[in-house]
């Protein structure tokens, strides 16, 4: 109830192609997490096309607001110490909504905690500007996603239900893939 209004303001005053730009950013400075975590998931081909992408986005891309290494070829990575814990065999526990940071389970959310840790953006500027980065991150990437969220909610008798099904079934996905 109080993101959906400063989502609407921000889709309404700032333009799509800089919302988007904002968004590459934010993926991009994650970029150290993905790349530490497919090692540590036994995938270095993953992490070393994650390293080309950070270094290609960084550069050509003017610090990531554009996808300079999607158009050579480089293909998106996921890995997060949650999908690490899951490869790990760690089972995934209760699911669960926080607040502000939204669905997660217990493998993940810990996995969040360990991969803001890991973040070297926390190490620069301190742990709380840290968290108002990552915070900025999950608004960027929940607005990214807004019309999709607001499709299930209207389209569902069961929202939460939905949502931790959609949830549960993308993870699921994400850790079969890796």
């Amino acid at each position: 109830w109080a993101l959906t209004p400063i989502t609407d303001i921000y889709q309404a005053l700032v333009p799509q192609v800089l919302r988007k730009g904002i968004h590459n950013a934010f993926v991009n400075i994650d970029a150290p997490v993905r790349i530490t975590n497919a090692l540590l998931q036994g995938r270095p081909k993953a992490s070393g096309i994650a390293l080309g992408r950070f270094v290609t986005n960084s550069t050509l891309g003017l610090g990531g607001l554009f996808e300079a290494g999607e158009r050579i070829g480089l293909e998106k990575q996921s890995a997060d110490f949650g999908m690490t814990l899951a490869k790990w065999g760690t089972p995934q526990g209760p699911y669960m909504i926080f607040p502000l940071l939204g669905p997660t389970t217990l493998r993940d959310g810990t996995g969040m905690g360990v991969d803001f840790m890991m973040q070297p953006v926390s190490w620069v500027i301190g742990p709380l500007p840290g968290m108002v980065v990552g915070m900025g991150k999950d608004f960027s990437r929940r607005e990214q996603h807004f019309l999709e969220l607001a499709s299930l909610r209207d389209a569902s008798l069961d929202f939460y239900s939905a949502l931790r099904s959609a949830f549960l079934q993308d993870r699921a996905g994400l850790v079969a893939e890796s």
